[in-house]
């Protein structure tokens, strides 16, 4: 009997869960779980699921994704395999399944500075270009020179950052899977650039629970203002449904205490649009995905 990925068994698998791959510790099993190894299999399945009418969605390293107690039909593509991490000169080249704070140690380690501000923003290299991940001292795009995305097609693409859509927590990459990136960087003395890491993060783990089970922010910052200090003002801090939490430290994260279920936090997450909303008369608009 034919599979919908026939020659490519070794790198898919079925009915696996999720929970144990994101961040927030929830969500129930992948229908099929493809994780290629190189660019040509990354390529190939994303072609047999095009032939096969499979969507997938792409899971980089977990941490902005809240999947469905009930797990997700078709397929989750992940790049776990493909780390590789190079340079040519102050250009760094990753593959895309790299987690993101193994490419600032190393390009710390190299000399090489520019994404020492990206310190403590957890995930994978793919995903930080997808979302245009950024903190309070830049985004992954500053010193990004391009990228290469596979289409659902299954056809490669290189692209510049002008032609990546880039916006606030946001690209158009969202449908392509990114599978490596470049970076220009400047040569500095490596003991500056871990000054200004060290100190990014001490900052980061001071007003932020970055230990806990959670997705990272839930919420984009509205115009003007930080959705952590509305749903603060709204009186939120300690709001629960059943083991979901909003942190004490940073109002902006929902905890998973252990044991809380994707439809606690959906629940939590209604509740802090409904208070804000009428409290300020603002919408806020989640910055995590919702994988139903």
């Amino acid at each position: 009997m034919r599979t919908p990925f026939e020659g490519f068994e070794s790198a898919v698998c079925s009915g696996v869960p999720l929970a144990a791959m994101t961040s927030f510790g929830l969500g129930g099993p992948a229908e099929h779980f493809i994780q290629p190894r190189s660019l040509e299999q990354a390529a190939g399945l994303a072609s047999c699921c095009r032939d096969c009418g499979i969507p997938f969605r792409v899971l980089g390293g977990g941490t902005n994704i809240l999947v469905s107690d009930r797990g997700l039909s078709g397929a989750a593509f992940t790049l776990s395999k493909m780390t590789h991490i190079s340079r040519s000169g102050s250009r760094v080249i990753c593959e895309a399944g790299a987690p993101l704070p193994r490419l600032v140690r190393r390009a710390e380690h190299w000399g090489l500075s520019g994404l020492e501000h990206l310190a403590g923003i957890p995930g994978t290299v793919g995903g930080a270009v997808a979302t245009n991940a950024s903190g309070k001292y830049g985004s992954i795009t500053s010193p990004l020179r391009s990228v290469t995305t596979l289409d659902r097609h299954g056809s490669v693409h290189r692209r510049t950052p002008d032609k990546l859509g880039l916006g606030y927590h946001r690209s158009e990459l969202r449908g392509e899977v990114v599978l490596r990136a470049e970076f220009d960087l400047t040569e500095k003395d490596p003991v500056e650039i871990a000054e200004t890491r060290m100190s990014v993060l001490k900052e980061k783990t001071q007003t932020q629970p970055l230990a806990a089970l959670s997705a990272g922010c839930i919420f984009k910052n509205p115009d003007g203002c930080a959705a952590g200090e509305l749903i603060d003002l709204a009186g939120l801090k300690g709001e629960r449904v059943g083991r979901a939490v909003v942190s004490d430290r940073h109002a902006n994260f929902i905890i998973n205490e252990g044991g809380a279920t994707t439809c606690d936090v959906r629940a939590l997450i209604d509740t802090i649009k409904e208070r804000v909303r009428k409290a300020f008369g603002i919408n806020l608009e989640l910055e995590i995905e919702l994988w139903n």
